[in-house]
């Protein structure tokens, strides 16, 4: 997979392959360098949105994430998922009415999440 990365790094596939096989290893560090020449690409991919979004999670670039799963949404359009993983940034920046917000909708979307649930309580416990 690196070989073939590194013969042609233009090519979306061979990069997305490359990152998925850093997630794995652990190798998260590299995976923004790989993936984020693709962000404003029209043929970007989800998949590769929200792989480059969790890798800057993982890293603690909190905003950079933010950025990275916003383009998601505007591309794609909301997912519980997606809107549980802003919400998380959102709460590691200390912006907790942001979180709020993402975790009503995306209760709003799929009410069947106790966790979220959970996490909205305590949110509100400490207003």
């Amino acid at each position: 997979m690196e070989r073939a990365y590194h013969r042609r790094p233009e090519d979306m596939s061979y990069a997305f392959g490359l990152a998925q096989a850093c997630w794995i290893l652990g190798e998260i560090s590299r995976i923004p360098e790989l993936l984020s020449p693709f962000v404003g690409q029209p043929q970007v991919t989800y998949e590769i949105l929200d792989l480059l979004g969790r890798s800057w999670q993982r890293l603690g670039q909190w905003n950079k994430a933010i950025e990275v799963f916003d383009k998601a949404v505007e591309q794609f359009g909301t997912n519980p998922r997606l809107l549980n993983t802003l919400g998380e940034c959102y709460l590691a920046l200390g912006r907790k009415e942001e979180a709020r917000v993402v975790w009503e909708k995306s209760l709003e979307l799929n009410p069947d999440q106790a966790e979220i649930k959970k996490k909205l309580a305590a949110l509100k416990e400490k207003k």
